[in-house]
């Protein structure tokens, strides 16, 4: 069960509620006692990636010019079935 928290103590403690967060409490924040949001862990540890070596690791792929436009290969199924 989620405890909940007013937005005005969330706004001033807010790094310590993120850390009990990082440990696996929920939260309700509420607005003059009406509930507005939720504040969850995620499920999974987001993963940084450092996109350049993940790029030097995963090259784009090269491609050939097609002998066959689009529509022509549409029609070549077509008269197939």
């Amino acid at each position: 069960m989620a405890v909940t928290v007013n937005i005005s103590t969330l706004k001033n403690k807010f790094s310590e509620y993120l850390h009990r967060v990082r440990e696996g409490e929920e939260f309700t924040i509420t607005d003059r006692n009406e509930p507005i949001a939720r504040i969850v862990p995620v499920e999974q540890p987001l993963i940084r990636v450092d996109m350049k070596q993940w790029l030097k690791d995963h090259p784009p792929i090269k491609t050939t010019k097609r002998q066959t436009s689009s529509a022509e290969l549409l029609r070549q199924i077509r008269d197939e079935e």
